[in-house]
């Protein structure tokens, strides 16, 4: 007595070949769906890394800074009196979460590197 081949495996005849390799080891496609998560779920990561290397190389810099106004040699007090102006002009949202508010952090920190580099 002969089996009729699954339908999985009838389609995998026919030319496709990932139905085939599914039919063959037991298991069966992702739906769509299912891939839509695996597919969201690591553009979710890449998020994730891309928002914590911003924070930390903004955040690195901005503790450059840091440093060099409390260090041995301080900048002038007119580089300090720019700095603080250039940190006072800067207009944030963090409760609206915008991209234009990470551009400005961005912006901000560096041109406050770039004020220290001029001294």
């Amino acid at each position: 007595m002969t089996r009729k081949p699954s339908p999985q495996i009838r389609r995998a005849k026919a030319g496709n070949a990932a139905a085939a390799t599914a039919a063959a080891s037991g298991r069966r496609r992702a739906t769509p769906a299912e891939q839509l998560v695996t597919e969201l779920l690591s553009v979710k990561k890449a998020l994730d890394g891309a928002v914590a290397e911003f924070g930390a190389r903004v955040s690195g810099q901005l503790a450059e800074v840091l440093r060099a106004i409390e260090g041995v040699e301080p900048p002038a007090k007119r580089t300090v009196k720019d700095m603080i102006v250039k940190v006072q002009e800067v207009k944030l949202k963090p409760e609206k979460g915008r991209v234009k508010d990470l551009a400005r952090l961005q912006r901000l920190a560096d041109d406050l590197v770039a004020m220290l580099s001029k001294r």
